[in-house]
């Protein structure tokens, strides 16, 4: 099977798994391939897989998404650059105290559903007029980490499809 075939199949994959349509078999071989996708495009990216992690927490992927930040300054508005199972990196106008808790609110595309969620902020570089920030996630309900885990994959198979 040729690379093309597998993001096809991957794709109906997904889709179905979106959907809730796949059996138990089914939904764990789409669990590999997106393992498997997920550990390709890592090394792609030249990261490195901490041990006991799995790719898909560690991929990145660039996507603009609007969100608004509760910091103990007051509410911010942005948007992200990119992100990952584990959290996300975002330009705002200030930045947060170094290791704050924040409050999170994401736009997934095509999720009716604000993602609510707490954040860390992990570093912080001014570039211009705004702050380059790094926050991880702290915990996330299953369903919320399974609707961001959707929104990854939906970006990765538009840039594939792109490429």
């Amino acid at each position: 099977m040729g690379l093309n075939d597998w993001i096809k199949g991957f794709r109906e994959l997904h889709e179905l798994a979106k959907k809730g349509d796949l059996s138990a078999a089914r939904l764990g071989e789409y669990q590999e391939a997106r393992e498997e996708l997920a550990a390709a495009l890592v090394g792609a990216q030249r990261l490195q897989i901490p041990e006991g992690e799995s790719a898909r927490r560690v991929l990145r992927v660039a996507r603009a998404v609007q969100i608004t930040l509760e910091m103990t300054g007051g509410l911010q508005k942005g948007m992200t650059v990119d992100l990952s199972q584990s959290g996300f990196g975002a330009l705002i106008g200030k930045a947060p105290e170094p290791k704050e808790s924040v409050g999170v609110q994401l736009r997934l595309p095509g999720d009716p559903n604000l993602l609510l969620v707490r954040a860390r902020a992990q570093n912080s570089r001014r570039q211009g007029g705004t702050y380059r920030v790094s926050f991880v996630f702290e915990e996330m309900p299953k369903e919320d980490a399974g609707r961001l885990g959707f929104a990854i994959f939906d970006t990765v198979l538009a840039q594939l499809a792109g490429s």
